[in-house]
Order: structure tokens, then C-alpha cells, then sequence
């Protein structure tokens, strides 16, 4: 990124808050790459604690690439989000 000059930016947030979670819990976070637009993409996430497998939140994140130190965005490269292989 510092090479390029080009950094992810959060845009939007959304979340979920389903069941408390308590001072002590363990908490798993799994995240996934979701969908993938021209100069947008989405991470979606959920946490569960680690005793019970319980899902404590899910949520999701809308982010874009920036162009520092201009501020512009940036179209996200051919094949962004694609498995490599």
C-alpha cells in the first residue's frame, strides 16, 4: 500500500447485535469477501462465542480504494476478489 499509495477506506457499516456477549467470552470472528463491484466491495462478518457456538453479532462493510494523499477513488484492479490458481 505505502508502494502504491492506494489504501481500503470503510465507507459503510452494518451490524446486528443478536446476543450479548459477557467479560471473559472467547469470540470467534470469521470474515468473508463478499460482493465485489467496479470501485466497491463488501466484507461480511459474524462472531460467535467460542463455549457455545453461539452468534453473538453479524455484520457487514461496505470499503473502497483511495488514492492518497488526493483522496480519489480508485477502481478496484481486474480480478480483485477472484481465487488465485
Amino acid at each position: 500500500m505505502a508502494e502504491s499509495s492506494i489504501y481500503p477506506v470503510l465507507v459503510r457499516t452494518e451490524a446486528a447485535y443478536l446476543k450479548p456477549g459477557k467479560l471473559g467470552d472467547w469470540i470467534a470472528i470469521q470474515g468473508k469477501l463478499g460482493e465485489v463491484g467496479k470501485a466497491r466491495f463488501w466484507c461480511t462478518f459474524e462472531m460467535r462465542r467460542e463455549s457455545d457456538g453461539v452468534l453473538l453479532l453479524t455484520a457487514k462493510q461496505c470499503l473502497a480504494l483511495v488514492k492518497m494523499p488526493e483522496g480519489k477513488p480508485v477502481r478496484l484492479p481486474n480480478g480483485f476478489g477472484k481465487a488465485a490458481g
